[in-house]
């Protein structure tokens, strides 16, 4: 089932049963579902009386049945023909309309049956669903009052007069209705109902019934699918988001999947993400219309113009009449430099809508440099015909103080400014006419709001820098300009093909990604840009020594200080701390006093290779205006370092003063709490967190986690079951149920849970691995399927001793002995003090007769299980 599809009533318990001598056993093969034996034995009867009404009539609802269309209509007219005032004929053949979507033609036929019998309720029943897909809710609420009280309490009457009520705004007695259909807590129903909602548009409805549905199954992908797209219409984007990626875990190949989740990503501003999966979809399905459309308009918000007029032209072959997209892309060949192409495009849209306020102002932005008077008359007509289009305004008043019009542009952009005060281009613009009719403190104001929402952008930075000089701030002037100085180039145009380029498989674009910027290194060693890009580079693929080499390269060069403070920035994030310290002591002389990022690095890097109090003293030197949640992270993190765990833990209480609802801050103060045994004041902790942070999943799975800490596991277990019907679609809430049901030794329930987490795209290795644990539990004869998922989980986490120690366990269920000790060797490696695998490992060494290496392991076991405290692991 995809996207929100109602199907019609059900038929059949409205429909009169067709019975008689002569086809008795065509009926009944009928009414058990043996459709095949049913229409020979019908197909009989009308051998040797092809003019039986009643034979033909059930020929038409078997044929139906076996949606057989075209067959069932030609049976139904021979029928008609025969009988064309059978009131059973009627209803049957309208029952054909509606499978067939002929609406008006099942309406009428249905209608003809009412005329005959205004009670058969089939037809009622048919026609108020007809109604309600035509937004007619008097009509439908006035067909289903003729339907008797006992069919009126069919759960299936109930859905479509809600949605009736919902559409004639009488939502009490519509809620009454739905409250009515949950108290069966059917979870078919519920589906039912959110495509029923769906329908009528009521979004937030329709989420809350799909939400229930997907309890019952988490991982049904047609309830995923659904939901994401209720919630995405609801403009709950984030949770539309995570549903659909859960929906696409499952069908990574479903174009509907891609192309909504891909909405969302837009909707989220995030349009990079979104080109990714439209690429995809496009790379599975390049004949669907919707995606080639969206990847034109996605690549042009983008700055894609080669790749967006690309695929608007694929688009036009598969709609070559869309008359819009003809426009589009006619705007975008003039973007592309094709101003003569453009223009007649635009032209010949004009011809037939010549009152297109967005046609106009697209001509008249093409025309602005070759017919600048043309243009002005354009935009001009554009804003009579809608006063509040902001492009046209800004493209008016860009138009006019090109020309030297200062005094015309100002009206035109203080408009925009006012009905768009987060466009940094208008806020940049405005300023710029300000700084020209002298009115260089409203100027300063402009570009000082256009610099906040784009720091980065130099062109701004350079006007602003200007319009304080002119104001006399000439010390803020210096400073503006410095950072201006600081900031590399601004980009041209993008090079064409992103689109293709986003549709290879990430390794693939890894790798090209790889190869370019070390093509581009190659050829340019001294640039500082691509140098960061290859330090980043270099962490992601692990080459420490690489990055050192890099950086090392870099600060040689002198680059601007935030070029420095960004590799440093990566570095950090790798571990690398002495290379992160040198760029950053470099850079932080030279970066503006409102720079805390900067700094606040310096000191975990200091923290990590002079100590706790060097970094202390770097952290104190950020005023404390600058002191953000960040800061307090750092102070807390070089606190405890030094001991003082009561002052880490205040300033952990002051970093979620300055961020009550950042989550980061609540979990490390909490791990924090964890380390130092104190599990059940990070508990309150992130209750207070619940509250301030509205809700999110992550706070209520470490308060779980914290709860089973606690030895408080039957209200970790209720805090689990919180957060799977909050958010059913959420995996980790599945992995971390799946774990606390193993330890508690419930293995076969933990064994669904990990199923399930898995199914939702929650393919962990530590979910493979306890799933591999559960499974052996559960069911030790089912000991290959544990294998199967002990194999997923080394391939995703081989550095992982949990994972190392678990295959040896289950290659000593195997009786694979020999294995079992090459990976339980692994997981000590990794993990000396880990006491479940020393145990193991001696077991595995006992079946190869290794006598003195299992009492080795074993006497290292004691020791370890000695030293543990009470909540130390089971051996096994």
């Amino acid at each position: 089932m995809k996207l929100f599809v109602v199907f019609g009533a059900l038929l059949l318990p409205f429909a009169h049963p067709l019975m008689g001598s002569d086809f008795e056993e065509a009926a009944a093969a009928f009414e058990r579902g043996d459709l095949r034996a049913a229409e020979v034995a019908v197909r009989s009867v009308l051998a040797k009386q092809p003019d039986d009404a009643r034979a033909l009539t059930l020929l038409g609802a078997v044929l139906d049945s076996e949606q057989k269309y075209q067959d069932a209509e030609r049976a139904y007219r021979r029928a008609l023909a025969l009988a064309p005032n059978s009131l059973t004929l009627l209803n049957n053949y309208a029952n054909h309309q509606m499978a067939v979507g002929d609406l008006n033609g099942a309406r009428t036929s249905y209608l003809k049956v009412l005329a005959g019998d205004p009670t058969r309720a089939n037809a009622n029943l048919q026609l108020a669903s007809i109604s309600v897909r035509q937004k007619k809710a008097p009509e439908a609420l006035r067909y289903l009052q003729h339907l008797t009280p006992a069919d009126r309490s069919l759960p299936e009457v109930g859905l479509l007069e809600m949605q009736a009520l919902f559409l004639a705004r009488r939502r009490d007695e519509a809620q009454a209705i739905l409250e009515r259909l949950n108290s069966r807590s059917d979870p078919r129903l519920s589906f039912s109902a959110g495509l029923g909602l769906a329908s009528i548009g009521e979004y937030n409805e329709a989420e809350i019934q799909f939400s229930r549905a997907l309890e019952a199954a988490p991982a049904n992908f047609d309830v995923l699918y659904n939901l994401g797209l209720a919630a995405y219409h609801a403009t709950h984007y984030e949770r539309a988001r995570d549903v659909l990626q859960s929906a696409l875990a499952q069908h990574p190949n479903d174009v509907d999947t891609l192309y909504n989740l891909a909405g969302v990503y837009i909707q989220l501003n995030q349009r990079d993400k979104a080109l990714s999966l439209l690429a995809e979809a496009a790379r599975i399905d390049p004949s669907r219309p919707n995606v080639q459309l969206s990847i034109a308009q996605t690549s042009n918000d983008l700055g894609y113009v080669a790749d967006a007029l690309a695929a608007y032209d694929r688009y036009l072959k598969l709609v070559p009449n869309d008359s819009s997209a003809q426009r589009e892309r006619a705007f975008m060949l003039a973007a592309s430099g094709d101003i003569p192409g453009g223009i007649a495009g635009l032209k010949k849209y004009l011809e037939t809508y010549p009152n297109d306020p967005k046609a106009l102002y697209e001509i008249g932005i093409a025309e602005a440099l070759s017919d600048p008077v043309a243009a002005a008359r354009h935009l001009s007509e554009a804003i009579r015909l809608q006063p509040d289009f902001v492009p046209a305004r800004l493209g008016r008043g860009t138009l006019n103080f090109m020309q030297g019009k200062p005094a015309l542009a100002l009206p035109d952009l203080e408009v925009a400014a006012a009905h768009a005060p987060n466009n940094s281009t208008i806020l940049d613009r405005l300023g710029e006419t300000y700084l020209a009719l002298d009115r260089a403190d409203d100027a300063v104001k402009a570009l000082q709001q256009a610099a906040a929402l784009s720091p980065r952008q130099p062109h701004i930075l350079l006007h602003l820098g200007r319009a304080l000089a002119k104001s006399g701030r000439s010390q803020e002037a210096r400073d503006v300009l410095a950072q201006f100085r600081s900031l590399p180039p601004e980009e041209g145009a993008p090079a064409p093909g992103i689109v293709d380029y986003l549709a290879l498989p990430p390794e693939e674009l890894h790798a090209r990604y790889s190869a370019e910027v070390r093509r581009q290194i190659q050829q340019n060693p001294n640039n500082p840009t691509l140098i960061v890009r290859s330090i980043r580079l270099a962490v992601e693929e692990h080459d420490l020594k690489a990055a050192e080499e890099q950086s090392s390269h870099l600060l040689s060069l002198q680059p601007p200080a935030p070029m420095a403070a960004e590799a440093a920035h990566v570095l950090e994030g790798s571990g690398a701390y002495e290379l992160a310290r040198n760029l950053l002591e470099y850079a932080i002389p030279s970066l503006p006093a409102s720079a805390v990022e900067a700094p606040v690095d310096l000191s975990l890097a200091l923290l990590h290779t002079a100590g706790a109090q060097p970094a202390l003293a770097a952290l104190k030197a950020i005023p404390e205006a600058q002191r953000n949640a960040d800061f307090y992270l750092a102070q807390a993190e070089a606190l405890e370092a030094a001991h003082n765990y009561d002052g880490a833990l205040s300033a952990f209480k002051d970093g979620i003063r300055a961020a009550p609802s950042r989550t980061e801050v609540y979990e490390r103060a909490a791990l924090f709490l964890a380390r130092h045994n104190r599990p059940a004041e990070a508990v309150s902790l992130l209750e207070e967190a619940d509250r301030n942070a509205q809700g999110t999943p992550e706070i209520l799975l470490m308060k779980a986690a914290m709860l089973s800490a606690a030895s408080r596991a039957d209200r970790a277990e209720e805090v689990l079951k919180q957060i799977q019907t909050r958010w059913p679609e959420w995996a980790p809430a599945y992995v971390t149920y799946g774990i606390l049901l193993e330890g508690e030794n419930r293995a076969a329930l933990a064994k669904k849970q990990l199923e399930t987490a898995i199914s939702l795209g929650g393919g962990t290795a530590q979910a493979y691995a306890y799933l591999a644990r559960a499974t052996l539990d559960a069911t030790p004869d089912r000991v290959d399927e544990a294998a199967k998922s002990i194999e997923k989980a080394l391939a995703l986490g081989p550095e992982d001793p949990f994972v190392q120690a678990t295959a040896g366990r289950v290659y000593i269920a195997q009786r694979k002995y020999e294995l079992a000790v090459q990976h339980l060797e692994q997981a000590v490696r990794l993990r000396p003090d880990y006491a479940a695998a020393r145990f193991s490992l001696a077991q595995a060494y006992r079946e190869l007769g290794r006598k003195e290496d299992a009492a080795r392991e074993s006497r290292e076991f004691q020791r370890l299980r000695a030293a543990e405290s009470a909540t130390a692991a089971d051996p096994k």
